[in-house]
């Protein structure tokens, strides 16, 4: 089974579009309905999910492979979205504490948000060192 999923193997590829593809739209449906009862949940955890996965399905012929251009890759993404991460929960903090906005958000609405922007942060930065590199 582990033998599938190698570096440039059709499957993986297949196996990341589709579960991609379905993730997103399944997070996509939970984000709606709960957008009209004005609630954030796990929905959005999904349709990061999914975004990782259409990444991923970008990713692999390029991410896979062990040499020195998906260490740069891997490493120069981390380092990015660790500071664009920083931002983020500054930013997040500012707003919550606003006296200007009257913001209810529960920690666990706060934290789904943050993770998954981090999830997104990670592969977009990946998928834009691996045609920069």
């Amino acid at each position: 089974m582990l033998g599938t999923f190698n570096n440039n193997s059709e499957f993986s590829k297949k196996f990341a579009l589709i579960t991609g593809i379905t993730t997103t739209f399944i997070g996509l449906y939970i984000c709606y309905v709960d957008f009209l009862d004005n609630k954030i949940s796990i929905g959005i955890l999904l349709l990061s999910l999914g975004i990782m996965q259409i990444c991923n399905f970008l990713l692999i012929p390029h991410v896979s492979v062990k040499d020195e251009r998906s260490k740069q890759i891997k490493e120069k993404s981390m380092s990015v979205s660790y500071y664009f991460f920083l931002i983020v929960m500054f930013m997040t903090l500012l707003i919550t504490e606003s006296s200007y906005l009257n913001l209810n958000m529960s920690t666990k609405e706060i934290l789904i948000i943050l993770i998954s922007v981090y999830i997104i942060s990670i592969h977009i930065t990946m998928i834009f060192f691996s045609k920069r590199i």
